[in-house]
């Protein structure tokens, strides 16, 4: 049995390699078009979450009609905590993709709705077999140790290493308390170089 490691996150690099990795798998010429499209959603909701920090559920969830891509944003209709109710603006290389996903399968429903079952937008993707889904890439990809979450740290990580403020982060991510945020989701480095500290003061 693989272990998993709920405190890590991916660097840009890695998040980058995981996406390409399920982006590899669609382009086999081999497979029939009913596993395409799985491995098209796969992948889709792996660039999903990876460039929003959504939960898996949210993902699950988000519907065309939350999406603004002119505007490249989506209206995550959480429901863990009040904050989790909340719009967020998509990255550019993001928008361009979901674009091309409403081209492949028009706008009319769950923007994931289950694979297995053509022409149903209204048939949510079942938790387990979407989970199942992202590790099977997880572990393809070299990461057997990362989960659906791992992508919602990985934005957070990736968020505060840019400089991005802690309250930003937690609106980000759907959270009402920011120190909720910081405690769980950003690691702290107590040994290491303070230099940029020690000139404030």
């Amino acid at each position: 049995m693989r272990e998993r490691d709920t405190t890590r996150a991916l660097t840009n690099d890695e998040r980058d390699h995981v996406i390409a990795y399920a982006d590899k798998l669609t382009l086999s010429e081999t497979i029939n078009p009913r596993t395409r499209r799985k491995r098209e959603a796969v992948a889709d909701l792996m660039a999903f979450m990876a460039g929003t920090g959504v939960r898996i559920n949210e993902a699950r969830a988000v519907r065309w009609d939350d999406f603004d891509l002119k505007a490249g944003t989506v209206h995550v209709r959480g429901t863990k905590t009040r904050g989790s109710d909340r719009r967020l603006s998509l990255p550019s290389w993001l928008t361009e993709r979901l674009k091309a996903r409403a081209e492949r399968l028009g706008t009319d429903g769950l923007v994931f709705s289950s694979p297995h079952h053509l022409n149903e937008p209204e048939r949510v993707w079942d938790q387990s077999n979407s989970a199942k889904a992202l590790a099977r890439i997880f572990i393809g990809s070299g990461f057997p140790w990362a989960t659906p979450h791992t992508l919602r740290r990985t934005v957070a990580t990736i968020l505060d290493q840019s400089g991005v403020p802690l309250a930003k982060i937690a609106d980000q991510l759907g959270h009402t308390d920011p120190a909720m945020t910081a405690r769980v989701y950003l690691g702290r480095d107590l040994m290491g170089d303070k230099s940029a500290v020690a000139a404030y003061l």
